[in-house]
């Protein structure tokens, strides 16, 4: 064994980490120029967004919000019923 080959395997870990830190750097710029994640969630997120607030399937959360029960015209009665 050649006494120069001591410090190789630190010299070869160095490089492999500048190459996955470079690489990783390459993708993470990639999703933040296309906005990947930002279209990875907002896609699925409007149909249960309408879900959550009017609980029903649409896509469109303004025009969903018409079928939820608060938006039905109710008569309320502030006096309640006569004590018998």
């Amino acid at each position: 064994m050649v006494k120069n080959q001591k410090g190789q395997m630190i010299i070869e870990a160095i490089l492999i980490l500048v190459i996955f830190l470079g690489a990783s750097r390459l993708v993470a710029n990639y999703f933040k120029d296309n906005e990947l994640v930002k279209k990875l969630v907002r896609g699925p997120w409007t149909s249960l967004e309408s879900m959550i607030e009017t609980g029903r399937w649409y896509s469109d959360v303004e025009g969903a919000r018409q079928f939820h029960p608060n938006y039905n015209n109710m008569h309320v009665s502030l006096e309640g019923d006569p004590a018998e």
